[in-house]
Order: structure tokens, then C-alpha cells, then sequence
């Protein structure tokens, strides 16, 4: 009786201490999960804050390079706004006003119907201040051809200058020279007085040049005339 007692008590402190042991077990088992999950979540959060704290640095560089970019756009911006109202106000002060918009408007006119612009600056260059001139005259002759030579010309100041000269010879539909020159091709037109000087017009008429003889300055303006023919006209005008 005392004996199975006695094994009975054994027995039962070695459940006992094998339940305590296992409950031992299973709480260090939890704990270490507890602490390996505990630094795992450590380690994550420094992570996170690490990359958090990364982005926030790169968004601090690029917030400065926008802000630095922005101050050049602003920059250019305002040397651009400066230069346009320069430009404006360049354009205000050399906008052509009163008589000279007007004259500028039909000068356009003109070019834009196709008139030759060197036929607009001859005849500009024909409107003169007021000036003593006198002894306005217009003579005819035939101008030569290079396969055809034409007259000797003609004479002004009493037969103290003469002018003659050359053209192109006109072209037929066959494209065979015509005996009289064609008006829309250069010519040379030549002036020389009674004394060696002389000087020459070129061009496609009309045209213009100016001779001084003595104290007198002989202005001529030569344009085409009938068939084969060209006119010049002159006048004397004071010189200087």
C-alpha cells in the first residue's frame, strides 16, 4: 500500500515537471517568435524611415531645381517682355506717319500691281526741290545694233554734246534677230561732249545720267521711243 502510494506521488510530480517543462518550452518558443518578430519589425521600420528619409532628400533636389528653373523662366521672361517693348517702341518711333505713311501706302500699292520697282525710282528720283533749270529738250534716234549699227545719234548745248548708244536686237517667234532692239533688254546709252569726257547709261530703260559741262550740269533721262527708236531728254541746270 505505502509502495503504490509512493509511485503514484512520483508519477505524478514527473507530469509535473514534464508539463512545466513544455510550458517552459512553448514560452520560449513564444518569446523568441515575440523577439524575431519584434526585430523584424525594427529592421522594417528603419527601412522605411531610411527610404521615407531618401525620398524626402530627392524631393528636396528636385523642389530646388524647379525653384532654380523657375528663376530662369521668370528671367527670361522679363529680358524677353524688355525686348519686346524696345521693339515696339522702335517700331512706334520709325512707323511712318502723316504725308510719308501715305506716300509709303501707294509706293506698296504700286509694287503690289507689279509696277517695276526701277521705274517707281526713276520717277522718284525725277521729283526734285524747286530748281532753276531751263532748256528742257527731247530728241529721237535709232539705236544700234551690234549686226546693225544705227545713226550717229544726236546732239543738245548746240551740238556740243552727243549722245548715241546700243541695244539688244529684238527676236522674232522663230527667234531670229529682228533690224530693231528690244526695249525690255539692257542697253548702253553714251554722252560725250565736245572736250573727251563722256559717260554711258546702263540698263534697262528708262534711265538716267548726268553730265557737267562747264558750270552747267546736263541732266539726261533716256526712255524707249516708237520701234527702233529711243528719246532723251534733257535740260541745264546751274552747277554745283
Amino acid at each position: 500500500m505505502t509502495l503504490g502510494r509512493y509511485d503514484q506521488e512520483r508519477r505524478r510530480r514527473q507530469r509535473f515537471w514534464i508539463l512545466s517543462l513544455k510550458a517552459f518550452g512553448v514560452a520560449t518558443i513564444l518569446l523568441l517568435l515575440s523577439l524575431f518578430s519584434y526585430q523584424i519589425g525594427v529592421e522594417r521600420q528603419k527601412g522605411r524611415e531610411a527610404a521615407v528619409a531618401t525620398d524626402a532628400e530627392q524631393l528636396r533636389r528636385q523642389l530646388a531645381e524647379l525653384q532654380q528653373a523657375l528663376a530662369h523662366a521668370q528671367e527670361a521672361q522679363r529680358s524677353a517682355e524688355i525686348r519686346a517693348a524696345e521693339v515696339e517702341a522702335r517700331m512706334e518711333r520709325e512707323q511712318p506717319r502723316g504725308e510719308f505713311a501715305r506716300l509709303t501706302r501707294m509706293l506698296s500699292d504700286k509694287l503690289a500691281v507689279g509696277v517695276d520697282p526701277n521705274r517707281l525710282a526713276f520717277v522718284l528720283d525725277q521729283i526734285r526741290p524747286a530748281r532753276v533749270c531751263e532748256g528742257s529738250e527731247t530728241k529721237r534716234f535709232v539705236l544700234g545694233l551690234p549686226q546693225q549699227r544705227g545713226g550717229a545719234g544726236v546732239t543738245f548745248a548746240g551740238g556740243a554734246i552727243t549722245v548715241n548708244g546700243e541695244g539688244v536686237p529684238a527676236r522674232n517667234a522663230r527667234n531670229q534677230p529682228e533690224p530693231w532692239f528690244d526695249p525690255a533688254q539692257p542697253v548702253v546709252v553714251k554722252i560725250a561732249d565736245a572736250g573727251g569726257r563722256s559717260t554711258e547709261m546702263r540698263g534697262i530703260l528708262p534711265l538716267r545720267q548726268s553730265l557737267v559741262v562747264g558750270g552747267t550740269e546736263h541732266r539726261f533721262a533716256a526712255s524707249a521711243g516708237p520701234k527702233s527708236f529711243i528719246e532723251v531728254r534733257t535740260e541745264r541746270c546751274p552747277f554745283p
